[in-house]
């Protein structure tokens, strides 16, 4: 079952505790007082199971905010520390490219496949 079919059953589940508990309570052959009385108490065992629900609910909220909080503080981490690697490898880009001299470079090498051939390229 999904998650907000699981609290709409939940719901409904109370709900219908509370409608039939009234109706139960209503049926019953007894007294004003007694009637007055039963219906109190089942409301404060009511209120008392829904304050327990509500808190059980409120902890996993917590736990999962936490939770979430600590993946995040991860990836912002990781994140931070690719951005420091790459700003190490251009720095070091860059500093390769100072040392090397391109158009010295191009002068060595042979223009042409019929260039590579000449005995002065040896």
């Amino acid at each position: 079952m999904s998650d907000k079919g699981s609290k709409n059953f939940l719901y409904g589940f109370i709900l219908g505790g509370i409608v039939g508990a009234a109706l139960a309570f209503l049926y019953a052959p007894r007294t004003g007082k007694e009637l007055r009385d039963s219906i109190k108490n089942g409301a404060g065992k009511t209120i008392n199971e829904l304050d327990e629900y509500f808190e059980y609910a409120r902890n996993s909220v917590g736990q999962v905010v936490n939770v979430a909080k600590k993946k995040s503080e991860e990836l912002v981490n990781q994140a931070k520390n690719l951005m420091q690697e790459s700003e190490d490898l251009l720095s070091k880009a860059k500093d390769i490219d100072k040392n090397i001299d391109i158009e010295e470079d191009i002068k060595n090498f042979p223009v042409s496949g019929i260039d590579a051939y000449k005995p002065d390229h040896f």
